[in-house]
């Protein structure tokens, strides 16, 4: 089907729903056509398919019933994944770098992905036996150094971290759809996910901020999502459901299932009696309160533990209760539920037939309750609300991905088992040298961002993909570790000068000579060697010794009259430009604030410096007053 039309399925535990639906001009929702066969067996447990090739056939017969009636082919089919499958989680990813770097939109969206992935590696802790897909992730919050931060893309800082909450569907349930499809010639053109569908249909905008809960009592379980503050706030299921109700109907009257299900039926017709032959062969007739009477029991527990869900997930009674689903018809269960949570019955209510018009007027072997999720997925495949589902490859290793949002080549990557983290170029380790009884540390070289390609053209984590593209991806790379050599941490006032030069105790007439990490260097004066060069480092400030042709300016920072090297072509540095020449231990400025000023003046990171310029750039104690 393509264009307005499409052809929705509901596998449900007990039966199948398929129906063609059209979108009209006006934006309402016509059915064309419905199908509804029951399984013959039970191929189908607490909503997930167990016999594919059985379920495949009650598809097969569906479609071509439809199709003969018609008179066209149906190529593809929306589907829906129950919400019980569904797992949420939190993810946390940090970042830390050698000195105070200025967050870009990639790097951002980098540290997203790999919170990612850490969700995922935590889903898989939990159930290492099954493979997840990620459908969503939200941002719950960020930080720059450890403070809680708004927006981190923008700001300056040597940690950021994120933390999400993404949620999972196993990928077995995806597998078991597609593989029920294929067999009955269809492929899959939307999945949506049961209680998003269910909520967006019964559910209007204007109701969404509600604190609502929906239940979906089906044949083998219950299923329960939470709508709070124009989102699903959470999931539930229980494995008890309207099958229970059968059972106890059987066991009561001595029944066959069938039998079970027809007299079920029958409560909630407005008979005032129920007639039915039992499995010895003798006819029954009894009034329809007698027949309750025998279930009240079941009920009541499935009720109790529905009740109980919902508070578990919700934390609170809802402010109001919507039920779906065959097992919601059963009699007195909206008016038990209620009580069980403390509401008004008019509170707690089956699903009006005006939600489910379109398809309830068109055929009459559906109820309003039943109708609500064929008719949701279908809406959901044509407003185009359901999952997006393409192909691609990575490194020609193919990948199939599920997402509500457009998708992105981190987004296959992460899919690939890839960490997004190795997209960045990493810096070199650095080495320490002991200069005069002073360690100085040089920092290592920063390492090249790795490289992505979309169809042979380069592109980045964000870059959207589509069905077919085949995406190549290549590492960052680390840098080379800090390195140097005797001159280039030579004293500024003992260069030109006779000295004594020795490396590990060794004299050395080498200036080109090159040091090692853990090296110990000394400069000494002849006929002072009691007299120590001046020293390169103070306190915990790591200041960098440049060549011999650098220009300098020279500044006070922090008391200590200091050269500030400047770039060759640029006369004015700006404050941001002193942390390539100290170093601030982020551990030492714990439960502190950063004091930036300028001539005893606040300043920021892109206040300009000038010659002679005193600068305040350290840890003090942040006062609450």
């Amino acid at each position: 089907m393509e264009g307005n039309w499409i052809f929705a399925l509901d596998i449900g535990t007990r039966s199948v729903v398929g129906l063609v639906a059209q979108k009209e001009e006006d934006d309402s929702i016509k059915i064309v056509d419905v199908e509804v066969k029951e399984h013959p067996e039970r191929s189908m447990v607490g909503g997930q398919i167990h016999d594919v090739p059985k379920v495949a056939k009650i598809i097969s017969q569906i479609k071509h019933n439809l199709e003969a009636r018609l008179g066209y082919q149906l190529k593809g089919a929306a589907v829906a994944a129950a919400g019980r499958s569904l797992l949420t989680t939190y993810g946390r990813a940090e970042m830390k770098f050698p000195y105070p770097q200025e967050i870009t939109d990639e790097l951002f969206y980098t540290l997203q992905l790999e919170a990612v992935r850490q969700a995922q590696y935590q889903i898989r802790e939990i159930d290492k036996s099954c493979d997840y897909h990620c459908v969503g992730f939200s941002i719950c919050h960020q930080y720059l150094d450890e403070v809680a931060i708004g927006n981190l893309v923008g700001q300056i800082g040597k940690v950021i971290a994120v933390e999400i909450i993404a949620t999972f569907l196993p990928r077995i349930v995806v597998d078991s759809l597609h593989g029920a499809l294929q067999k009955a010639g269809l492929d899959m053109a939307h999945i949506t996910l049961e209680p998003i569908a269910a909520l967006n249909l019964a559910v209007p905008d204007n109701m969404r901020q509600l604190n609502i809960a929906l239940v979906d009592i089906g044949a083998g379980t219950s299923d329960i999502a939470i709508s709070d503050s124009g989102t699903v706030r959470g999931y539930g299921m229980i494995p008890m459901a309207g099958d229970e109700i059968t059972e106890s109907i059987c066991q009561n009257y001595l029944l066959d299932f069938i039998t079970g299900e027809t007299v079920k039926r029958q409560l909630s017709s407005g008979a005032d009696t129920v007639s039915f032959a039992d499995i010895i062969g003798l006819s029954h007739s009894f009034p329809v309160e007698k027949v309750i009477e025998t279930i009240e029991p079941t009920i009541s527990v499935l009720v109790q533990k529905i009740a109980e869900k919902i508070l578990e997930v919700n934390g609170r009674p809802p402010q109001a209760v919507l039920c779906i689903g065959g097992g919601s018809l059963s009699p007195t269960f909206p008016q038990k539920l209620a009580l069980a949570l403390g509401l008004p019955e008019n509170r707690v209510a089956v699903i009006s037939s005006n939600v489910t018009e379109p398809l309830t007027g068109f055929t009459d072997c559906l109820s309003s309750a039943e109708a609500v999720t064929p008719l949701a997925i279908a809406v959901d495949g044509l407003t185009r609300s359901s999952l997006s589902i393409i192909k691609v490859s990575v490194n020609e290793r193919p990948i199939r991905l599920f997402a509500a949002n457009e998708l992105t080549v981190g987004d296959a990557l992460v899919a690939a088992g890839i960490p997004p983290s190795q997209y960045l170029g990493r810096m070199g380790p650095a080495i320490a040298v002991e200069i005069n009884d002073e360690v100085v540390f040089i920092k290592g070289e920063p390492g090249q961002m790795g490289k992505v390609t979309v169809n042979g053209r380069p592109a980045e984590l964000a870059t959207a993909i589509k069905e077919g593209d085949a995406i190549t991806f290549e590492p960052g790379t680390i840098g080379k570790p800090g390195q140097g050599k005797i001159k280039d941490i030579l004293p500024k006032q003992l260069k030109g000068k006779e000295l004594i030069v020795k490396v590990n105790s060794i004299p050395v007439d080498d200036y080109e000579l090159p040091f090692s990490d853990g090296d110990k260097i000394e400069f000494i004066v002849p006929d002072q060697e009691a007299q120590l060069a001046e020293k390169p480092v103070q306190g915990n400030q790591d200041i960098k010794q440049e060549p011999e042709s650098t220009k300098y300016m020279p500044i006070i920072l922090n008391g200590q009259a200091i050269n500030i090297p400047l770039a060759e072509g640029k006369s004015n540095p700006i404050l941001t430009d002193l942390f390539a020449h100290m170093d601030l231990d982020p551990k030492a400025g714990m439960g502190k604030k950063l004091l930036l000023e300028v001539n005893g003046e606040p300043a920021n990171f892109i206040t300009p410096l000038k010659a002679g310029d005193q600068v305040n750039l350290k840890w003090i104690e942040n006062k609450i007053s």
